[in-house]
């Protein structure tokens, strides 16, 4: 008795393997968005996380848009480029609106590489660049020291890294996580700064 239990258990098995792999051989895979094709979408974000003259600090939420325009890669038939034309999140609560973070004016953002995570998979790669600037209007409203009255411009000293695994481009669902800490510039008399954590979900219009 028991043998035949096993015996079948274990064709059960075989058929629910055999029918997870037909799902997966028919599911439609995403396809790369076109060259010369341009997004835009809308952003949320649940805040950055700063360090600032030694202090940890975090902002509140965040919204706002980016546009991406889409290039063909010369050296892999299997990927496109992205390039970022437009980025600018800002404060949504009464308390929290004194910040901003946007692309730098007059930077060209580099492009780079959206492409399977692998041959079959329903995933995309996908790495942005983002030259950007952080501007915190009321820094005391964010528990910087007494003294800091005047607006706080903090810009990124290379391109901050961002990393997604979107199902489609766009996806209205994914979500873009930096992908290291990075140093800030122009915090004038606030000692060192650097972005800690920061990530948006991209939404459509």
């Amino acid at each position: 008795m028991r043998t035949g239990v096993a015996a079948g258990a274990a064709v059960g098995l075989a058929v629910a393997g055999v029918a997870v792999a037909a799902r997966r051989a028919d599911r439609v895979l995403p396809k790369l968005p076109a060259p010369g094709a341009t997004a835009q979408v809308q952003l949320v974000s649940k805040g950055i996380e700063l360090a600032v003259a030694g202090r940890k600090i975090r902002t509140g939420p965040l919204q706002g848009r980016a546009t991406f325009e889409i290039e063909e890669h010369p050296d892999d038939p299997g990927a496109v480029r992205t390039r970022i034309t437009e980025f600018r999140l800002s404060s949504t609560g009464a308390r929290d609106a004194v910040v901003t973070m946007e692309q730098r004016a007059g930077s060209r953002t580099e492009a780079t590489v959206l492409r399977r995570v692998s041959p079959r998979s329903p995933r995309f790669q996908h790495t942005l660049a983002l030259e950007c600037e952080v501007t915190i209007a009321n820094p005391r409203a964010l528990g910087l020291p007494e003294g800091s009255d005047d607006p706080l411009s903090l810009r990124a000293n290379v391109p901050i890294e961002l990393v997604g695994k979107p199902a489609d481009f766009p996806d209205f669902h994914a979500v873009y996580k930096l992908h290291e800490p990075i140093a800030l510039s122009g915090a004038s008399g606030a000692g060192e700064a650097s972005m800690l954590r920061f990530s948006f979900q991209i939404q459509g219009f």
